[in-house]
This record gives structure tokens, C-alpha cells and sequence, in this order.
């Protein structure tokens, strides 16, 4: 038998006294009730033991003896192991006891068993029998340290356009370490670091563009991932999975611009755009007209601007972030007051009146002098010729000009002459 521990058994006529003693084989033996007819025996080794019972009835001894041999279990010595993508193999070279050897019940040709793939740091356990049933439980642990390494990535901020359909490359640095049945992809995903995120597109180039279900504005990452190869890609339950940190990339809508309602231009002008916050540059340029325009803020949203003569004027305002850029055209009109013919009549000696047309503008106008306007032809009332008269003309848009005149010599106006 296998067991280290059995029963012997004796028959004891009445009145007599029996007792157990070893006879024979290896020590380290406990007989556990030596005065008993039935009693266990435990035994420390294999080998072949003799055990005598002796009858005493009080006149006469008598004596038998019986031999148990306990076979011994199979030895298993662990060999090697194999570690490879976070998984190893352990080798465990059976011998002794009586071949075949079996392996939880399947049996091991030549005595050498190779276990099935266990993930690194998590322990084994193998029941071993031989021909003879003997049995011999195996554990053990191997510790296989991870190979994988993703190495890293550029940490460039890659930025594209997505009305132009941009891609970007994500750059890894070449410092990969690639373990047994290895596969390395690169994924564009949503977290920093070395942990994936939720993954929306894996390549093998790198090159993403902006895909479905994806924010604009919104900073993502493409990250170089190592692990053991699955159906294609990477096994993501591979203990030893090596995510580079990934390089972070911004996919842009474009600008948003409104160029809001221009106006009133008198001598100047205020140009104003409102635009989306991911701007970072601005800038108003003339691109038409009849003359020179001065825009005195050229790269802030409002500016002022300097006519040159009336005309029509055309304005381009450019906008970008810093992936994306955007033109809007604008045109306006500079139509000033224009004071025309003016003409100044003496009445007498110490008075006068002045009289002019108006144009341009947007009537009706307001003119600070007492007179009186009929359509665009002004008469003031009389002005007295000792004083500079100041004219401020105003039309319905807030615009005005300003001229003036005075003093006036009536008495030389007034010379019949001879």
C-alpha cells in the first residue's frame, strides 16, 4: 500500500492479553494502541515493516507475525521554467516508485510533465500518482518578471484641422522591448498616463484622424502599447501590458467669427468681430477701396480705422486657432459731410449772412447756427462780422463736420466806388 497509515488486526481468545511490537523495518513508527487486538499504525517512510503480536493467557505465550510493505510515493523534482508575456510554464521531472506516472489523472509519458500556461506570481499544485496509486502533491511558485516595455512617446501636443480632414502621427521614441508572442499597436484613446482610456481606433502607423463620437477641442492621447498578441491585436488582460504615456493631440473645429454691423464712419471708424474662444490670432487687413485706410489695431477683434477719400472700402478679417483658420469679408461705405459753394453776403455794415450746400452724410442734418435749410442748401441768419463764426454740421448718424469763418470787412463789401 501507499498509506503511512494502517490498521492491524488481531483475534485474542478470552482471557488472554495481546500486544503489539515492531519487528522489522525502518524506525519512526507510533503504534497507537499496542494492547488492542485492532490498532493504527503511522509509519514516517516507505520500506518494508514486521509487526508481532504476542498472546500471553496467563500459562502460555504465543506469537504471529504479519509484514506490511509501504511503497514509496513518485519523486518529483521541479525543473525548468519557462516565462514569457507575463506567463510561465513549469517542468517537473518525475522518477521512483512504479511508471507510468499521471499528472491530475492524465498520464506522463517518460516522466516529464510541462504544465499549461500560469500567470506570473500565482502558485501551482499537481496531484502526481504512479502505477500503484502512490500519490505526491507538487507546489510551487514562479515569479516571472514582465519583459513588455512600450517605452515612450513624444510629448509634442500634436493639433489638426477637422474641416480639412488633417491626420497627425503619433511619434514613439524607439525604445520598445518586445517579449514572446508580443504584438505592439499604437491606440489613440482619452486618458493621460500610462492607463488606457476608452479606445477609439488602434493602428500600426500611428496616423489617426478625428473619428465619430469624438469632441472637438478635446485633448485625447496616442499611446504605443505592448502585449501579448490576441486575434490581431493586443490581449488587454495580459498582466504584463506596457502602455507608453501617451502624446497628447487636439482635433479643432474651425473658428467661429461674426462680424457685427459696421458703422457709423465718419473720418474714422470702429471694425469689430466677435469669435469662439479657441482663437488665438486675429487679423484686419484692407482689401479695396478708393484710397488708403490706416486700421490702427490690426491684430485685436476691434480696431479703429483712418478713411482716406469717400468711397466704398473692403475689409478681410482673419481668424485662427491653432490648427484651423478662417476669412470673412467685409464692406463698408464712407460717405462724410461735405460743405460745398459757401457764400458770405454783407447786408449792410455790421452784418452778413453765410449760405452753403450740404452732401454725403445721411440727412437730416443739424447745423449749430440759427438759419434755415431747404433740402441741402443752408442760409444762415445775419452773423455779425466782428466775430469768427464756428459751424458744427451733424447729420442722422452722429457725424459731423466743423469749419469756420469770420471776421468779415462788410465796409470794403459796401464800396460803391467812383
Amino acid at each position: 500500500q501507499c498509506e503511512f497509515v494502517f490498521t492491524l488486526i488481531a483475534e485474542l481468545q478470552p482471557g488472554s492479553t495481546g500486544e503489539w511490537t515492531q519487528t522489522g523495518g525502518p524506525g519512526g513508527v507510533t503504534i497507537l494502541f499496542p494492547f488492542e487486538t485492532i490498532t493504527e499504525v503511522e509509519v514516517s517512510e516507505p520500506g518494508l515493516y514486521t509487526f508481532e503480536f504476542t498472546e500471553d493467557n496467563g500459562l502460555c505465550e504465543g506469537t504471529a507475525e504479519v509484514e506490511v510493505e509501504i511503497l514509496p510515493p513518485p519523486e518529483v523534482v521541479e525543473g525548468q521554467a519557462f516565462c514569457a508575456g507575463g506567463l510561465y510554464e513549469v517542468e517537473l521531472l518525475i522518477s521512483g516508485a512504479t511508471a507510468p506516472y499521471f499528472v491530475d489523472g492524465v498520464e506522463v509519458p517518460g516522466g516529464v510533465f510541462v504544465s499549461p500556461e500560469i500567470p506570473g506570481g500565482e502558485g501551482y499544485e499537481f496531484l502526481v500518482t504512479d502505477a500503484n496509486g502512490c500519490e505526491t502533491i507538487v507546489e510551487g511558485l514562479i515569479e516571472c518578471p514582465c519583459v513588455s516595455d512600450a517605452g515612450t512617446m513624444s510629448t509634442d501636443l500634436l493639433e489638426a484641422c477637422i474641416s480639412t480632414g488633417e491626420v497627425v502621427t503619433g511619434l514613439s521614441d524607439g525604445n520598445t522591448v518586445f517579449d514572446i508572442n508580443d504584438i505592439g499597436l499604437f491606440v489613440l484613446h482619452d486618458l493621460p498616463g500610462t492607463t488606457l482610456g476608452n479606445i477609439i481606433a488602434t493602428n500600426t502607423d500611428g496616423v489617426f484622424g478625428f473619428e465619430p463620437g469624438m469632441i472637438a477641442g478635446q485633448t485625447y492621447y496616442i499611446s504605443f502599447v505592448v502585449g501579448t498578441e490576441l486575434n490581431g491585436s493586443f490581449d488587454p488582460d495580459d498582466p504584463c501590458l506596457s502602455v507608453a504615456p501617451g502624446q497628447p493631440v487636439i482635433f479643432y473645429d474651425d473658428p467661429e467669427v461674426e462680424l457685427l454691423p459696421a458703422g457709423p464712419f465718419c473720418e474714422t471708424g470702429i471694425l469689430e468681430a466677435e469669435v469662439s474662444p479657441d482663437v488665438t490670432e486675429v487679423f484686419w487687413s484692407n482689401t479695396g477701396g478708393p484710397g488708403a485706410v490706416t486700421i490702427l489695431n490690426p491684430i485685436e477683434t476691434v480696431t479703429e480705422v483712418v478713411f482716406g477719400p469717400p468711397g466704398l472700402y473692403q475689409f478681410s478679417f482673419f481668424a485662427s486657432n491653432p490648427a484651423c483658420a478662417l476669412e470673412e469679408t467685409l464692406e463698408v461705405e464712407f460717405d462724410p459731410i461735405i460743405i460745398e459753394g459757401v457764400n458770405i453776403e454783407c447786408i449792410g455794415l455790421d452784418e452778413y449772412i453765410v449760405s452753403f450746400f450740404i452732401s454725403g452724410g445721411l440727412s437730416p442734418y443739424t447745423i449749430d447756427i440759427a438759419g434755415s435749410l431747404d433740402g441741402d442748401f443752408f442760409v444762415s441768419e445775419v452773423l455779425d462780422p466782428d466775430q469768427v463764426t464756428f459751424v458744427n454740421i451733424q447729420d442722422d448718424t452722429g457725424c459731423s463736420a466743423e469749419f469756420s469763418f469770420g471776421p468779415v470787412d462788410c465796409l470794403c463789401d459796401n464800396d460803391a466806388g467812383t
